[in-house]
């Protein structure tokens, strides 16, 4: 049953996504300006309420305390952790603009028509799933 509604969900998706436009005009336009602490805030929280950041937090505490069982070698695992994390939300900051630029309603219309065909053999795989269980 949660493979036939599951599908249904990624068919709905699909067909929105097949139907989206994409956005005219400069992404700057439709951002407002905000201080740091106002986007370090919004960060802040969207992490927090995110069920994923909780379980992938769970899963370094686990790897963590099974690979290195003394104290001094977890936090060390625990600061590469946060040091890697750190420079990859960096880096995506920095390439954020640059990426901006080559994405031109042509370019977001692939980009949408390849997301739906990946959701719809996703739904597809769903269905499959439940049809034969």
């Amino acid at each position: 049953m949660l493979a036939l509604v599951g599908g249904v969900v990624l068919l709905a998706l699909c067909l929105v996504y097949l139907l989206k436009k994409p956005r005219t005009g400069t992404a700057q336009s439709a951002l407002r300006k905000r201080d740091a602490l106002g986007l370090f805030t919004s960060g802040f929280l969207v992490n927090f309420v995110n069920p994923f950041v909780f379980a992938v937090w769970a899963g370094l505490v686990l790897h963590a305390t099974n690979a290195y069982g003394h104290a001094g070698d977890r936090a060390g695992f625990f600061i590469a952790a946060l040091t890697a994390i750190l420079l990859s939300d960096l880096l995506k900051a920095w390439l954020a603009p640059r990426l901006a630029r080559l994405l031109s309603e042509k370019v977001m219309k692939w980009v949408y028509r390849a997301i739906a065909v990946v959701l719809l053999l996703s739904s597809v795989r769903l269905f499959w799933i439940a049809g034969s269980g």
